[in-house]
């Protein structure tokens, strides 16, 4: 058996009033086309300015209108013969702003967390969720860096 493909990914859930963004991958996308999943992408530079760049990419949101709660542990995905090493991230959005999509996805949703596994997400996005949803209890009464 030949060995998979290996991919460091940075997954950003995006959260506001409580709820969390969901896009739905484009059938232009290499990986995971018509599923649900956070805003993501390949790991190419420094973990936080990747994730700046793709929230901007993806949902047009600026560096000034997302702040970053926290992170979580990585977790490891497969499909498609791929081996996903996910860096979740958590931010909360700023701005009553809709999201402005992309190529890359073709619908967005803000849902309650506890929804995202009743999705047909990409692999483990429930899961992902958790490694950033706890630490984020903790910080949410935290002032505004």
């Amino acid at each position: 058996m030949d060995p998979m493909d290996t991919f460091q990914v940075v997954t950003c859930f995006l959260r506001r009033n409580g709820k969390v963004l969901l896009v739905q991958r484009s059938a232009q996308v290499r990986t995971f086309p018509g599923r649900w999943a956070a805003v993501s992408g390949g790991l190419e530079q420094d973990l936080l300015d990747q994730a700046y760049q793709e929230i901007e990419e993806e949902c047009g949101y600026r560096r000034d209108q997302v702040r970053l709660v926290g992170g979580g542990e990585p977790i490891e995905a497969t499909g498609e013969g791929r081996v996903f090493h996910v860096h979740p991230l958590l931010f909360d959005v700023l701005t009553d702003q809709e999201p402005r999509l992309n190529w890359e996805n073709n619908a967005w949703r803000w849902v309650e967390p506890g929804d995202i596994a009743q999705y047909d997400t990409v692999p483990r996005l429930w899961e992902t969720w958790q490694r950033v949803a706890s630490p984020a209890k903790n910080q949410d009464a935290s002032p505004a860096r």
